[in-house]
């Protein structure tokens, strides 16, 4: 584990190798749930004119 002047001070500063083993344990822990048309769509990222063939 790294650490900097900054994480001397801070004993729960966590470095960005920490950050990221956390983050990926956490996801694994509790995957997201598949992305579908309508998550998408409930988001607005899924306005459905790919379907009509206009891009």
């Amino acid at each position: 584990m790294r650490r900097t002047d900054l994480d001397r001070h801070d004993p729960y500063r966590l470095d960005e190798t920490d950050l990221v083993a956390h983050l990926l344990a956490q996801r694994a822990q509790h995957p997201s749930p598949p992305v579908t048309d309508d998550r998408l769509r409930s988001a607005g990222l899924l306005t459905g004119d790919w379907e009509d063939g206009a891009a």
